[in-house]
């Protein structure tokens, strides 16, 4: 987007030869008011639009007035900062000053620079609910709901207490009107039947753990896995001792590896009961968990059980 100089050199020289002070105005306020005013003029003539705002922007906040804030919408126009501009421009025309008034000519010349740069301008709509949420654009308080923006990309921010806060992105292009809806959602909060006290936001209650009842599982996994090894070795040890004796007894030299079948072999039984046990327990304790049940309303007890047909587990309790 192109635009020509807006008269520029002209214009500022009247406002460079309408540097009139004011009785109440002190003589050093009046000569920094002429320095930085006819430096602006300087850097303009050359281009340099940044510092020549800066110069007019100081000369403005030593005696303000309306002829430095037009300085200010010029250069602001040529740096293409539009939205600025036309609010410098409107300032200016609607500033009164009895010393320094603008001419016609600089009010008509002003008034044909901000209908111009209204042209290059974007008009965004905002439609948020609540209708007193706080709504900020790049990180600046906005009150309107109809927005005038340069071109480009703006983050805008919406917060309300009690109200999740939202941030979105608004794409301001020339030529269209962009329109943003933004609802927010109310903070979950909980509060006492029939109570005026104030709400607050809770956090939800957290899930049941079910680390306890993967543990029994894992230690009963863990244990059948060994009662198997135990089982296959004591297995082994007595095919090869009957291999060894084939009578009703050993020799003594074979005492030794009797006795480690033996041990085994209870090792194993040891084993595996206790490995069912556990997984069971755990099965039971997960079952619990899901129920959300208190640890009072539940009562189980686990016990191995040997009977003449042989060991199992013994589950005792009610749930």
């Amino acid at each position: 987007m192109t635009n020509a100089r807006f008269g520029l050199c002209p214009s500022l020289l009247l406002l460079a030869i309408a540097c009139v002070t004011p009785s109440a105005a002190s003589a050093d306020d009046k000569a920094s008011y002429d320095a930085l005013v006819r430096e602006g003029l300087q850097l303009s003539e050359s281009g340099n639009w940044a510092e020549a705002y800066a110069s007019f922007k100081r000369a403005n906040e030593v005696r303000p007035g309306p002829r430095p804030l037009r300085g200010m919408a010029i250069v602001l126009f040529e740096l293409r900062r539009y939205t600025e501009a036309i609010d410098c421009a409107e300032r200016a025309l609607a500033g009164v000053d009895a010393e320094r008034p603008l001419s016609p000519a600089m009010r008509a010349e002003l008034s044909s620079l901000r209908d111009k740069a209204l042209t290059y301008v974007v008009r965004a709509r905002l439609s948020v609910e609540p209708e007193d949420a706080l709504v900020h654009v790049d990180g600046t308080p906005r009150t309107e709901r109809e927005l005038r923006l340069d071109e480009g990309d703006y983050t805008v921010e919406v917060s309300r207490e009690g109200y999740v806060a939202r941030t979105l992105t608004l794409r301001a292009r020339i030529g269209q009107t962009p329109e943003l809806t933004i609802k927010l959602d109310p903070v979950r909060a909980a509060s006492p039947s029939g109570s005026s006290a104030p709400v607050y936001a809770i956090a939800p209650a957290s899930e049941p753990s079910h680390l306890a009842s993967w543990t029994l599982i894992g230690v009963g996994g863990a244990a059948l896995v060994a009662g198997t090894i135990t089982g296959i070795a004591a297995s082994s040890t007595f095919s090869d001792l009957d291999e060894q004796c084939p009578g009703p007894s050993c020799t003594p030299e074979l005492r030794d590896d009797t006795d480690t079948g033996r041990t085994l072999e209870t090792l194993t039984n040891v084993l595996l009961i206790s490995g069912g046990t556990f997984i069971v327990a755990g099965i039971v304790t997960r079952f619990v968990l899901e129920r959300q049940e208190t640890p009072e309303a539940v009562a189980l007890s686990f016990a191995p059980s040997c009977g003449p047909t042989g060991c199992g587990i013994a589950v005792r309790g009610r749930l």
